[in-house]
């Protein structure tokens, strides 16, 4: 990881873990930081960003908080108030930078922290399993109208599709819809989820989370799950384990600039130039398909 972006999250996380201080909120190190924190005692080396859980009472109070809280040089981003923002999870960022990620070209961030609400499941399999049905079926809508760019569709017929999607399903009606389903009441507080991991389908002890314990991350103490053991064999299974070489990657950024944040006209002509990069690749993809039909047919 370049020192310059690793200072950069750092920033980032002591601001967060202050405000999450001053105003009594909870957090805890998630995902690869957990394992960073465990398995580095910092980052992973080839990561570049800082995942945070919070509960989701916490989660939705940090969101009320006034933006002067922040200071000068921080912006908590969240699809409730933030322009073209096609995330469902909050974000903290650097204003004075950019990134533009691969999946998300129409929203222009900056260097950011993720943040992740817990949320409580039910005990029962069956009222889980329906619950995380009707939960997958309405963020289908909300990845088919707002995460989809027209550069993946290799037909007129399938960008009309795309655009009678995106106007019959409105993206606060969506979201608003999906974090009713993710944060219904259930009678035990024992299992809990994250919704925007893989491991959804596999429920979490809450005693895992707990109040969470110390642990060094980069040289100084941040708050992980109560049991980080317990909790990185349940995401990661054999977690001490390397990757591969080939998957010891990080995010997929377009753009990143550490120095400042690009005017307007500088953002939509590297959008542009992002959408028609894709574009190519997605026809010539199509094309390639339909060639080696007809030569099948």
């Amino acid at each position: 990881m370049d020192e310059k972006v690793k200072q950069k999250l750092l920033l980032l996380l002591d601001k967060f873990v202050s405000v999450c201080e001053q105003q009594g909120l909870q957090y805890y190190l998630a995902g690869g930081s957990v394992l960073g924190a465990v398995r580095h005692k910092g980052f992973i080396p080839w990561d570049d960003d800082i995942d945070v859980y919070m509960m989701r009472e916490d989660y939705e109070k940090i969101q009320t908080l006034p933006n002067k809280v922040w200071g000068e040089g921080f912006r908590l981003a969240s699809w409730r108030k933030t322009k073209n923002y096609t995330y469902d999870f909050l974000k903290l960022e650097l204003t004075d930078t950019t990134v533009i990620e691969r999946l998300h070209p129409v929203y222009v961030g900056g260097v950011f922290l993720d943040i992740f609400p817990l949320d409580y499941v039910s005990t029962d399999e069956k009222e889980r399993s329906k619950q995380l049905k009707a939960v997958k079926a309405v963020y289908q809508k909300f990845v088919e109208s707002y995460i989809t760019q027209d550069c993946e569709c290799s037909n007129v017929f399938q960008l009309m599709q795309l655009n009678i999607r995106r106007f019959r399903n409105r993206k606060p009606d969506v979201l608003d819809k999906w974090e009713r389903l993710v944060s219904a009441e259930v009678k035990s507080k024992s299992l809990m989820v994250d919704y925007h991991s893989p491991w959804m389908h596999r429920p979490l002890p809450s005693e895992y989370i707990g109040s969470g314990i110390p642990m060094e991350f980069e040289g100084k103490s941040y708050i992980v799950p109560s049991k980080p053991d317990a909790y990185l064999r349940h995401v990661y299974g054999d977690y001490m384990q390397l990757p591969p070489k080939e998957k010891q990657v990080g995010h997929a950024f377009d753009y990143i600039n550490l120095e400042r944040r690009i005017s307007d006209q500088e953002a939509k002509e590297i959008v542009r130039m992002i959408k028609n990069k894709y574009r190519y690749h997605s026809n010539l993809k199509h094309r390639i398909k339909n060639l080696l039909h007809k030569i099948k047919g």
